[in-house]
């Protein structure tokens, strides 16, 4: 751990660093570290925090802070184990640091060690420490702290430290002959203290030195100039003295032979922070482009590509406009820069248009003397055949002919032993023998209930957020923002880099508004033309251009898929056969175009994606050319089949269907949209109705009561029987959330249809009465599920569908249990479970469940109830988890019963998270506050707790298996049984 003061406060971890969010929390982290080790009082902290307006109850909230200050700086710490770090230290806490640790206190002790060094003639040592020091320097120390009054004296004295040790860098610089870098370097601090004698004195060394004397007299006359007229004094003794001296052509002043660069690894006086992986010390042969900022979130893919070019000789990086191949090859390039003895070089193709000259851009690059009897790429084989070299070939993609060429000539039938190695970035790879591809795919997200801060995406998008604004405080209000955003833009850097270009002009609000509705309007402020990333739109068009005709008519048709998308959906909107489409989509990949998804399950097909980016593009040229509403028809159609291929309801079909629905979601979203929002008609096949068993038995209550709704107010004035249809699975919906008041103006109207036998929506209006009447059940609705059920058997009459008569023996089942003949509704639970296992029935088996498990709960035997819920959920889970948590929390209450407790409170983990994640009731059954009590008690302090919380993370699935497989009688599990 690491608290990083020198500037805006963040805290690093393992690496990574994180600002702390709020205004409170960094207000006494600031006062905290200033008084590092050091007793600090609940008043003092009170008093920096909230000022002299501290609210009512303000010592809670502050505790909250010292809580969450505690989560950052100590996150492995587990529950109940004494803080380290930040201590309770008797009315008040102490932050425990050392240099190691606090950026501010390393930098007061290496301006002491810097001192000796130099007393003791050390002068590289000295150098070194400096540098190391002076690069943690971000900026103002402490952030907005830096401006209470508490903090300034603290700041001053950082502020002091910094100076004495830039001037002793310099000293040390210049006794060393490193006198470019020494004036370079002191221009900045002049600018900033004009007034600084000490900084005159070695400026005027260094120009005389380098035999710059003219030069070095001016400078004399320009600071007594300064002097005279801001301060209206003459030079001191020591300046005149050193004027005098140069005068005089002192040869003491002689000094060491001086050298064009020094042996430094990092620049004192700028901004620059020390990358995660140090690098090594550059050779005079390393030709890289400068580098301002740290490279966020690729770590790994610079460890494994600097050992892949130990082994490889060619070497691509691959992947979408915008990804950050450049970058990631520099920072390859120079962590491994040690590697090449004899010279690492960067050439930079994108102002290439003419391919005959790729090999003399990187011939007159690298500087080599040609010689008069061979070919320029001959004479480039030749110079690197035996070289410890490395080349970065930069945006090959609009030259892949004439680069894979060079290369091929370059790199073929290589010597033992050979060491020239070619680092390429291109938006496809060169097609080159031997050459490996690495695929850069886009920073980290954060998946909702993440910490944000532990990805990348957001922190790259707030390190240049807050370059761009360093005012803007970071709350939990700005985090969400910044979140969106990220998400919004597929976590590609340079979209996230000019998204946070904008913060000087728009809020954070209105940057995700904009980068939502149109991303590819995203531009570099104050870049000129010839930057061929000034849009984004402009860096994915280049791109587009390297595509045939067919691959662009692709890539526009394909951006009517919004999400990840299957082969059999791209077919349908290409208008082709499916193996042709997956050409197509090879080809779409290859060229960074497309992105592979994979499948969620092995046994699913994969998928794929436009990168938000990518799709804005697609669809700006898709509706330039005017096709857009032709293909998005084409989309509907394929969807509406899907729909319409739905199997017989509660069959053992029904889970690949759902597989399928779950693979092309996205795009079932879209049609839904275009169909019942955007072009709505109340003609045509009902879309949302059939979905409403796949939304259940996914947990997707809300979305379904979203598109129920819009379908019934669409149809509102069609037949009342298509009607029917709609409203009873809208009304089944409503009441699985317990909102009975507003389903039942949806059952009277819906029961009020009654179809002749014959009619297509006999069976439809019969599987969603059974559905209802489950839901009922599910919700304790007695007296609804008896209504139903009495026009259930009405309509059940009309139908020669098996499955069905199936189901409505089954919640037949449940009408008796409800109307208390519970006894008849235990045997003929059996008959009909045994008969829906036979028949391939599942949901018929879980049903008739109901009553036994209930019966057995409530009568306190958990031995009879067990096999029951467990069967239960084996019928149940495969389908989807809709209703898994009541199923969880039965299991619970069973477990709670069977005094096995532990296994009980992590049982009620999990059936909280599933109830809650589908927005149902919690709990099912007013005995479980009470069986949850009595586990608790029976439990050690703060047992019940972590069990809980273990429980937290098991998927319904994940359940099921660590009950068969996976726990002991205790109810221990392996932290990853079960888990998602």
């Amino acid at each position: 751990m690491r608290v990083r003061d020198l500037g805006p406060l963040l805290i690093e971890q393992g690496g990574r660093a994180q600002p702390v969010l709020g205004t409170k929390g960094p207000a006494m982290l600031a006062l905290l570290t200033i008084h590092a080790n050091e007793h600090v009082s609940v008043d003092a902290l009170t008093a920096a925090a909230w000022g002299d307006h501290a609210p009512a109850g303000v010592a809670s909230t502050l505790l909250s802070h010292i809580w969450r200050l505690r989560q950052l700086v100590e996150p492995d710490r587990r529950s109940g184990r004494p803080p380290q770090v930040l201590l309770n230290d008797a009315g008040g806490y102490r932050l425990v640091g050392t240099p190691s640790t606090i950026d501010s206190l390393f930098l007061a002790e290496t301006t002491a060690r810097v001192r000796d060094a130099l007393s003791a003639g050390r002068l590289d040592a000295a150098l070194g420490r400096a540098d190391e020091a002076l690069s943690r320097w971000r900026g103002r120390p402490y952030g907005r702290a830096a401006d209470a009054d508490w903090a300034r004296p603290a700041v001053a004295r950082l502020d002091e430290l910094r100076e004495h040790l830039q001037e002793r860098r310099i000293a040390v610089l210049v006794a060393l002959g490193a006198l470019d870098t020494a004036l370079s370097d002191l221009r900045p601090l002049l600018a900033a203290c004009p007034f600084h004698e000490t900084l005159r004195a070695l400026q005027m060394e260094a120009l005389h030195r380098s035999g710059r004397t003219e030069q070095a007299l001016e400078a004399y006359h320009e600071a007594r100039r300064t002097l005279l007229d801001e301060l209206g004094i003459e030079p001191g003794r020591d300046l005149r003295a050193l004027h005098r001296r140069i005068l005089d052509d002192d040869p003491d002043l002689a000094g060491p032979p001086t050298t064009t660069t020094a042996p430094i690894t990092a620049r004192g006086p700028g901004p620059a922070e020390p990358p995660d992986v140090a690098p090594p010390r550059p050779s005079a042969g390393v030709h890289l482009p400068s580098t301002l900022t740290p490279l966020i979130g690729r770590d790994a893919d610079v460890s494994r590509l600097v050992r892949l070019l130990k082994d490889q000789q060619l070497v691509t990086i691959t992947g979408p406009a915008g990804s950050g191949k450049t970058r990631l090859a520099l920072e390859v390039a120079r962590t491994g820069a040690e590697a090449y003895e004899e010279g690492v070089w960067f050439v930079d193709l994108v102002g290439v248009d003419d391919p005959t000259l790729v090999v003399d851009v990187v011939a007159s690059t690298i500087g080599f003397v040609p010689s008069a009897d061979a070919t320029p790429v001959q004479d480039l084989r030749r110079y690197l055949t035996d070289r410890r070299v490395l080349v970065v070939l930069d945006n090959c993609e609009h030259l892949l002919a004439s680069v894979a060429s060079m290369v091929q000539v370059v790199l073929d039938d290589p010597p033992d032993g050979a060491v020239a190695r070619i680092l390429a970035t291109s938006r496809e790879r060169l097609g080159v023998a031997g050459e490996v591809g690495w695929t850069l795919e886009p920073l980290a997200l954060p998946l909702p209930g993440d910490d944000p801060s532990d990805h990348s995406a957001v922190q790259l998008f707030l390190q240049r957020l807050l370059a761009a604004d360093p005012g803007l405080e970071v709350d939990e209000r700005t985090m969400a923002a910044v979140v969106d955003i990220c998400v919004a833009l597929d976590g590609l850097p340079l979209p996230l880099e000019l998204a946070a270009a904008r913060a000087p002009a728009f809020s954070l609000t209105e940057i995700a508004s904009q980068v939502r509705a149109d991303p590819g309007r995203l531009r570099r402020p104050g870049r000129g033309g010839h930057d061929h990333r000034i849009t984004l739109r402009s860096t994915i068009d280049r791109s587009y251009q390297l595509l045939t005709d067919g691959e662009r008519a692709a890539h526009r048709q394909l951006s009517v898929l919004p999400g990840p998308f299957t082969q059999a959906a791209a077919a349908a909107v290409l208008d082709t056969h499916v193996d042709d489409a997956g050409d197509v989509l090879v080809e779409l990949v290859h060229r960074s175009m497309l992105t592979r998804v994979g499948a969620d399950h092995p046994d699913h097909p994969t998928t794929f994606r436009q990168l938000v980016t990518v799709r804005d593009h697609a669809r700006t040229s898709l509706r330039t050319i005017g096709m857009a509403g032709q293909v998005e028809l084409r989309r509907d159609h394929f969807i509406t089949e899907l729909i319409g291929r739905r199997p017989p309801l509660g069959t053992t079909g029904e889970p690949a269907w759902y597989d399928a629905l779950d693979d092309d979601h996205a795009t079932v979203r879209a049609t839904l949209t275009r169909r019942l929002i955007e072009s709505p008609s109340a003609s045509g096949e009902l879309l949302a109705a059939p979905l409403s068993f796949y939304w259940y038995y996914r947990g997707r209550l809300v979305e379904a009561t979203r598109w129920l709704t819009l379908e019934h107010d669409l149809r509102r004035d069609g037949d009342a029987r298509d009607l029917a249809v709609t409203r009873l699975a809208l009304a089944a919906i409503l009441t699985l959330q317990g909102r009975h008041r507003q389903a039942r103006p949806h059952f009277d109207a819906a029961l009020t249809a009654r179809p002749a036998r014959g009619d297509p929506r006999i069976d439809p209006m019969t599987e969603m009465l059974v559905g209802a009447m489950a839901a009922a059940w599910v919700t304790d609705h007695h007296a609804l599920l008896l209504e139903l059920h009495r026009h259930l058997r009405a309509l059940a009459e009309k139908t020669d569908t098996v499955h069905l008569h199936l189901l409505v023996d089954a919640v037949d089942v449940l009408a008796l249990a409800a109307s208390e003949q519970r006894e008849s509704a235990l045997t003929q639970a059996v008959q009909v479970q045994h008969r829906a296992a036979a028949a391939g029935v599942p949901m018929a088996s879980w049903l008739v469940s109901g009553p036994p498990l209930a019966v057995s709960l409530f009568s306190g035997r958990p031995e009879e109830g067990i096999p029951w819920v467990e069967r239960c959920m084996a019928d149940h889970f495969p389908s989807g988890t809709g209703a898994g948590g009541a199923f969880i929390e039965t299991r619970a209450n069973f477990a709670a019963q069977q005094r096995d407790l532990r296994l009980a409170a992590r049982l009620y983990g999990a059936a909280h998270a599933t109830t809650r994640r589908v927005g149902m009731r919690w709990p099912w059954r007013d005995l479980t506050l009470q069986l949850i009590d009595v586990t608790r008690d029976g439990l050690p302090d703060g047992e019940f707790d972590d069990h809980w919380r273990a429980g937290q993370d098991l998927t319904p699935l994940g359940v099921l298996d660590g009950l068969r497989h996976g726990w002991t009688d205790r109810g221990v599990a392996s932290p990853t049984d079960g888990a998602r």
